[in-house]
């Protein structure tokens, strides 16, 4: 039981990570005006790899999860959850550092 919670857990962080990407895939391409009133997008300042990794990280979680349920209908639980957690425990990591560090700044700022 505790193996299914941690699973879907991970499934939830990385679904997660993807909107946050393709949001911010979807943001770039949006067109705004500059100091001086040129309109550009953030993309053509980027390079062809930052244009293919923007793309490519949302692409390489869905992979990631889905190989993660084959393993787990394969009734290989472990592997499916490990494959889940390497790119989500760093994030909640991160997602707990925020939200720490927004919690004091709330509480305690002036």
């Amino acid at each position: 039981m505790k193996s299914n919670w941690l699973f879907y857990l991970g499934v939830f962080i990385n679904a997660f990570v993807i909107l946050i990407c393709v949001s911010n895939a979807f943001m770039s391409y949006k067109s705004f005006d500059g100091i001086n009133g040129a309109s550009h997008s953030p993309v053509e300042g980027m390079t062809v790899y930052g244009r293919f990794m923007l793309w490519f990280i949302p692409l390489a979680l869905l992979a990631i999860i889905g190989g993660s349920y084959w393993f787990k209908s394969n009734a290989k639980m472990l592997a499916a959850n490990i494959l889940l957690w390497i790119p989500a425990l760093p994030m909640l990591v991160m997602i707990i550092l925020w939200g720490g560090l927004a919690m004091i700044f709330v509480l305690f700022g002036k």
